[in-house]
């Protein structure tokens, strides 16, 4: 197989140990891997490009094209500290459930939306989730195909499947949900009943068709870890009161923290920053990404937020922001170790940088 030319098996068990560890707060470094695309791989050249949310609606291509350009891809990379060859199945977009569950898929703009086929009365509204439906059938197969070929050897991550509320929003779009809070609390929270087993269900069934069981659990946050995981979300939140955070928000969070054996809360924004301190709370929640947002100051400049989840004994996650910024937060900590940096990803130009922030942080 091309990717054992890059990445042996025996420096995977190595790499699954450190986030074993990492989990476990047994890790004596942070984590962090920069994949560096330099190789040109020893394969056919793939009949289609890449699937991204830009062409993951194109059922021209075959479940087998798809995964010739993963692979092809994947291995086009040499691998450093704690990165590792997987494939991110974001590319369906953020919050793929919503599709799953009957909304419409928009890439139109390049980048993936849902939109509910019709906006209907919150008493009308019902979530079931049946596996005819064309989204989960192309995911299930592109999972089981990549499982018989790939062997473990590279990993397809589970997709982004979004958070209770945020999938509701899709059905009740604009200022409707924010209002159906207020005005009938009580269907709001039976359809977050649904939603949420329908999600399980959902995941369970991805993490069977990808043999999480054997070859490990990963998903976009680029974290790996043996036992049940997932990056779960709740961007909705930021529209919200601590009270309603309380009644709406907590107990799924809760559910999942319970349901899965490791979390990764993603933290979107200054406007969840009111909800830090419940997020920290939540005893079995086992780390915190949180995401200063585009146009806001980066990580480093939010050291309280750092050390109330460090002293709450959450591990910690900087998202895509550069080495260079998770070196300045590491410097703010008392436990620099909780951390890692979500894969990076650079071509040559950027390596000699890359990998001497990697040094500094005593990863290689």
């Amino acid at each position: 197989m091309e990717i054992d030319k890059v990445y042996s098996k025996s420096r995977f068990s190595e790499t699954k140990e450190r986030y074993e560890e990492w989990w476990e707060h047994k890790n004596t470094r942070p984590l962090a891997g920069v994949a560096v695309k330099c190789r040109q791989p020893d394969l056919p050249k793939p009949k289609f490009p890449l699937l991204t949310q830009e062409n993951c609606n194109d059922f021209h291509m075959s479940v087998n094209d798809i995964l010739d350009a993963i692979e092809y891809e994947v291995c086009s990379y040499e691998y450093y500290g704690d990165s590792f060859p997987m494939f991110s199945l974001d590319c369906f977009g953020p919050g793929i459930v919503a599709a799953i569950l009957g909304a419409e898929l928009d890439n139109s703009t390049g980048s993936v939306w849902f939109h509910a086929p019709k906006v209907e009365e919150l008493e009308d509204l019902r979530f079931g989730f049946s596996e005819d439906n064309a989204w989960f059938q192309r995911l299930k197969q592109l999972m089981l195909k990549s499982v018989e070929r790939f062997e473990g050897r590279i990993l397809l991550s589970m997709p982004d499947l979004s958070g209770i509320l945020d999938i509701l929003a899709v059905f009740r779009p604009g200022e409707l949900l924010p209002m159906d809070l207020y005005d009938e609390p009580e269907e709001v929270q039976r359809l977050c009943r649904e939603l949420y087993e329908a999600w399980m269900k959902i995941y369970w069934r991805f993490a069977e068709y990808l043999n999480m069981k054997e070859f490990g659990y990963t998903d976009w946050s680029s974290l790996w870890s043996k036992k049940p995981s997932y990056v779960i979300q709740e961007d909705f939140s930021y529209m919200i009161s601590q009270d309603m955070f309380e009644e709406f928000v907590y107990p799924n969070l809760h559910r999942f923290c319970n349901d899965l054996d490791r979390t990764l809360y993603h933290m979107d924004g200054p406007g969840e920053i009111k909800h830090a301190s419940k997020i920290a709370g939540l005893k079995k929640l086992g780390a915190v990404q949180w995401v200063p947002g585009a146009e806001n100051p980066t990580s480093e400049h939010y050291p309280e937020l750092h050390r109330l989840f460090e002293a709450a004994g959450k591990n910690l996650q900087i998202p895509g922001q550069g080495l260079d910024k998770m070196l300045l937060v590491a410097e703010q900590l008392d436990c620099p170790n909780c951390l890692h940096h979500t894969m990076i990803r650079c071509g040559e130009d950027e390596k000699e940088k890359n990998l001497a922030y990697l040094k500094k942080l005593n990863i290689i």
